[in-house]
Parts: C-alpha cells; structure tokens; sequence
C-alpha cells in the first residue's frame, strides 16, 4: 500500500507516492490539499487584508500571477481612494500620495504627504515614510507593471509572500500606524 501512486486532484497526473508529500503538483503546481490548508491558515495568522480576499480566492484556485495582480490592483485603487484623485496610476501616484518636504534648516516638514504613516517628527520616521514610497514604487515597478504587461508563471510561495506584503502595506496606510511602536 506504501507504494500506491498518487494523483493530482487538479490535473489528474499520477506520480509514484513519494509526492504526496509536496506541496505542490509537479506537474502542474497547483496546491496539494495539506498545503492549501497551510496558506488558509498562513493568510490568517498574518491578518490578510479583508480587502484582498478576491486575491487569496485566486490563489487558492491556483492562480498565482493573478492573485498578486489583482492584489497590486486593489493596493492602487486603494490609495487612489485615500488620496481622492482618479488620474494618476504607478510610482507617479505612488509619489504623489507619500513625498514629503523637510526643511533641514527649519526642522519643520514644509509639505505634508498625502498619505502619512506616522507624525515625521524624528529621521527614523521621516525615513520610515521615504521607505514606504520606495517599497510601494518597486511593487508597482517591478511587479504590477510585469504581471499588467506580461503573462508571466510565479512560484506560488512568492505570489503568496508578495500578497502579505501588499496587505501589510493597506493595513499600514488604512490605519495610520506605524510599523515600529516607540518605547
């Protein structure tokens, strides 16, 4: 019985039982069912956005590059919404909705964000907000406009870490936190 193959329930191709054990179909990478188990709970345990639950129903269909597309497209609409302007898409919206200007001289912010994830007061939280611009400009660089232009293949285990990062970035932009608490 040990040695009884194993079929994927996905696309129906047999392989000797040592499979079973994977967490993907060799074949056709779809997720075996103790792995979707494991992203269901994975998702969980890191508070994905309700927002991108279309995004985790794509995933767990299988459906890798859709599901981070669609999530990048949720992250845009969603700082659309926050910043109320409709025009502008990628690093150009991105880069509207978080720069800033700081007087060094002054030591006052001469123009606030649109978007603001903490108060600005010291470098670190001036830092951590350029940092969230840059972080939001790669994903609609390097990722949005790859999976927009292209039909790229994506390993789910990275479509699934791209899709935490964007629900970290709209839980960090929808509540006004920041990332680090001071002590």
């Amino acid at each position: 019985m040990a040695n009884k193959p194993f079929k994927c329930e996905s696309c129906k191709t047999q392989y000797p039982s040592r499979y079973k054990f994977a967490n993907f179909c060799p074949a056709c990478c779809a997720l075996l069912p103790s792995t979707k188990k494991f992203v269901e709970e994975y998702f969980k345990r890191v508070g994905l956005h309700k927002k991108l639950n279309d995004a985790k129903r794509l995933f767990l269909k299988n459906e890798y590059a859709g599901a981070v597309r669609v999530a990048t497209i949720i992250l845009e609409k969603e700082i659309r919404e926050l910043i109320h302007d409709d025009s502008l898409f990628g690093v150009v919206l991105i880069s509207k909705a978080f720069s800033f200007e700081y007087d060094e001289q002054g030591k006052r912010i001469t123009r606030e964000p649109l978007i603001k994830i903490n108060l600005l007061r010291t470098k670190s939280e001036r830092n951590e907000q350029e940092g969230m611009k840059m972080y939001c400009m790669g994903i609609m660089a390097g990722i949005r406009n790859i999976l927009a232009h292209n039909n790229p293949h994506i390993i789910p285990f990275k479509s699934m870490i791209l899709i935490s990062d964007i629900s970290f970035i709209i839980h960090e932009i929808t509540s006004g936190s920041t990332i680090f608490f001071q002590t």
